[in-house]
């Protein structure tokens, strides 16, 4: 157990951002290669080479902002993909990709070709357990990938139990639990993680029916991500600041958390909230839309993480502050190796950190017009 009460860093020990960028990509009208509305997964070469996943593709961008090549394309056949799970640098700048199922995952040299494929065999993984649909399928830069499944054993505090049928939603909180495992890359072996669960939502009656409705940021949901060498699997349940880091064959190696850290949501970030029900409400009426917005309940605190980003050594970045739209600056709890909070790294705009190494950052930026910019900014550690 690792729990910071106040930060390490003394004055002028904090890291500083340069949000002058070593590269920046979607800003180039004249590429249509740097045309995107969103930007599935992001990782960066050695040589600072860029690498962006979406729709399909995989792009090669040079630290100039040049677009170099795709090695993948939109499709079925052979390491072809409609869509992305996950992309994962690994050893030697070999990248490792994953469909958004799990189902598919190729490894690809550092020149871009492709060295593999595995397709899942379903029934071999459905000797290790039953598993539940709705939930992992990602797999790791080792090959390694997650899953979850029903446990009794773990306490009720009287959210629903998680089925992989469906099943009606009654009135009020709704959060089903369930346990997250890892599996081996050659599917013969599955170690069970922590505690994990769907995004907690609440169910809403509106003439007569009730739907289930969850308000992100508003409401806790799992964060788990993979990183570090060795590779190690972070593991946030929300709403609580506890974050667990699991090996790959299923050790439990730190619990590392802050005290005091979670705070209120403002007035502004309430109306960010409503305001982003009311605009992304799908099919829903906008009727159904207001009474959701009357009988969930603001929460006293605000979950405690938003997202993790890993270094190659271990290190956490956690974000707290900087995905609402009304946020101005981007907050980071900064950990060491060994799961010591360091003190808070802000980032001026809404700036979500892929991944970072010694000397910069690789991120996403959203602005003013709502477009996408990936960039790579200086980092300066002092001392």
């Amino acid at each position: 157990m690792v729990t910071s009460h106040r930060a390490q860093w003394a004055d002028g020990d904090a890291w500083q951002v340069d949000t002058a960028p070593l590269t920046r990509l979607g800003n180039n009208e004249a590429d249509s290669m740097q045309h995107w509305d969103y930007v599935e997964h992001l990782t960066r070469l050695s040589d600072g080479t860029l690498i962006v996943a979406l729709d399909g593709e995989i792009r090669f961008f040079n630290t100039n902002g040049k677009y170099l090549k795709s090695i993948t394309r939109n499709g079925e056949g052979p390491g072809e993909f409609r869509s992305f799970g996950a992309l994962y640098r690994t050893v030697g700048d070999s990248l490792r990709a994953t469909d958004d199922r799990g189902r598919k995952s190729a490894l690809f040299a550092p020149d871009g070709s492709l060295v593999s494929e595995t397709l899942l065999d379903e029934s071999r993984l459905r000797t290790l357990g039953r598993w539940l649909d709705h939930c992992g399928g990602d797999v790791l830069a080792d090959g390694s990938r997650l899953g979850c499944q029903n446990d009794p054993t773990i306490p009720d505090d009287g959210s629903p139990r998680m089925s992989d049928t469906h099943h009606s939603v009654a009135p009020g909180p709704y959060r089903p639990k369930h346990r997250l495992y890892v599996i081996s890359p050659t599917l013969d072996r599955a170690w069970p993680l922590g505690v994990s669960a769907k995004a907690e939502g609440y169910g809403v009656t509106f003439e007569g029916n009730t739907e289930l409705v969850s308000l992100w940021p508003y409401h806790a949901q799992v964060v788990t991500v993979a990183g570090g060498d060795p590779l190690r699997i972070a593991h946030a349940m929300n709403p609580e600041y506890r974050i667990e880091l699991w090996t790959t064959d299923g050790q439990l190696t730190r619990v590392v958390s802050r005290s005091n850290a979670r705070r209120p949501p403002t007035e502004q970030e309430v109306a960010d909230v409503e305001e982003s029900e009311r605009l992304s409400r799908g099919r829903r009426p906008i009727a159904m839309v207001e009474a959701a917005l009357k009988q969930i309940p603001t929460p006293d605190l605000l979950p405690a993480v938003i997202s993790i980003s890993m270094s190659d050594a271990g290190e956490m970045m956690v974000m707290r502050e900087g995905h609402m739209r009304s946020h101005t600056t981007s907050v980071y709890d900064v950990f060491d190796a060994d799961g010591r909070w360091l003190g808070e790294l802000r980032i001026p705009g809404l700036v979500g950190v892929a991944s970072f190494g010694r000397d910069h950052l690789v991120a996403m930026r959203q602005n003013e017009d709502g477009m996408i910019l990936v960039e790579v900014l200086p980092l300066r550690r002092n001392p």
